[in-house]
């Protein structure tokens, strides 16, 4: 792979094999992937550079195992997209040792080659950031900070100590676990089933293989037995009708009730967009009075987020996560806030600004 420039993930090589996870191969796989413009670090890389195992924590056995492996290398790309553009370098940059390492490798150890091809040996040169005690204690403070919004959000009992970060890193990574959190109850629905309704599609169905499998003869008995089956389907039927009549037939009751609800409308959706209102924060307000200023607002979103310890991108997800809960409609598409939706974010944003003054 290194000779022949094969295209095989180092770091697919290096997970499965244990040995290879403590030596230099470790470091100019994890270097590689830092130079990435959104770096994804496997699991086992992650714990690799990590002074605490979190696979020994009760929590990781009690049930934390698949929110901890999904989201802690999730966090770690976050935060190194946070730090780029926050404060112009990212993890590669502020945890650098400041020197890199070169070592001459054997290309086939233990195997009989030609040499004149590739010669004997090869020069790797990376930074040797698994050696790096800053570096270490940094992604074990991130692991250790996601673990304990676990356990927050899953009630566990008990929470790791001498959690050292930045107030605004600590936000930002509460923030995007509540969201994803979140998002993850809302795809984990249980599908509702209509025990009733399939029970009489059963019946039904019983019906009909009954009368598939009688031989219609009119001078055989078998033609008293289809007819008794027919009759019973037909019977099934019209009750079945006749109950959907009554239920959805037109009543004073019924009618005055649609009335009222069409004209009670106009007072639903205004509640809702209060809802939507009470489930905002002020930053998410400044967000939206950005965006329907009409102008390039990138920079201004971005020093906002920073200001409030978060990203752009968060910021309008919360946003929109409030709003699918009560209108089940997005607010924000592609950084603009939806046409159908622009007058009422007006008016709230209009009345956020007399209740300040």
């Amino acid at each position: 792979m290194l000779v022949h420039r094969l295209p095989v993930p180092l770091d697919e090589i290096i997970i499965s094999s244990p040995a290879v996870m403590r030596g230099d191969l470790f470091d100019l796989a994890l270097t590689r992937l830092l130079e990435e413009e959104k770096p994804v670090l496997p699991l086992e890389i992650v714990l690799g550079l990590s002074d605490y195992n979190m696979r020994r924590s009760t929590f990781y056995s009690s049930g934390g195992k698949e929110s901890l492996a999904k989201l802690v290398p999730r966090v770690i790309t976050l935060v190194d997209t946070y730090m780029g553009k926050t404060q112009g370098r990212r993890l590669k940059d502020a945890f650098a040792p400041g020197r890199s390492k070169t070592v001459n490798r054997y290309l086939f150890q233990r195997a009989v080659y030609d040499p004149s091809f590739h010669g004997r040996t090869i020069l790797l040169k990376f930074i040797p950031y698994r050696e790096y005690k800053p570096f270490r204690q940094y992604i074990t403070q991130l692991i250790r900070c996601t673990e304990n919004k676990l356990r927050e959000m899953a009630g566990f009992k008990g929470r790791l100590k001498e959690i050292v970060l930045l107030p605004e890193t600590q936000a930002l990574i509460e923030r995007f676990i509540e969201k994803e959190q979140l998002q993850a109850r809302r795809t984990s629905r249980e599908i509702q089933i209509d025990t009733e309704r399939l029970a009489s599609l059963q019946e039904d169905t019983e019906v009909v293989q009954r009368l598939l499998t009688v031989e219609y003869d009119e001078e055989s008995e078998g033609g008293g037995e289809a007819e008794t089956v027919y009759s019973e389907l037909a019977e099934r039927r019209s009750w079945r009708e006749l109950s959907s009549s009554v239920e959805h037939s037109p009543s004073k009751e019924s009618s005055s009730s649609g009335i009222k609800e069409a004209e009670d409308m106009g007072a639903d959706s205004a509640e809702e967009w209060q809802e939507i209102k009470a489930g905002l924060q002020p930053v998410h307000l400044q967000v939206l009075s950005l965006l329907l200023s009409g102008g390039p607002v990138v920079k201004e979103l971005a020093s906002l987020a920073a200001q409030h310890g978060s990203m752009p991108e968060l910021l309008i997800d919360e946003i929109n996560d409030a709003a699918m809960e009560t209108i089940g409609d997005l607010l924000i598409e592609d950084f603009t806030v939806m046409d159908e939706h622009i007058d009422l974010v007006r008016e709230i944003i209009g009345e956020q600004l007399d209740e300040s003054t």
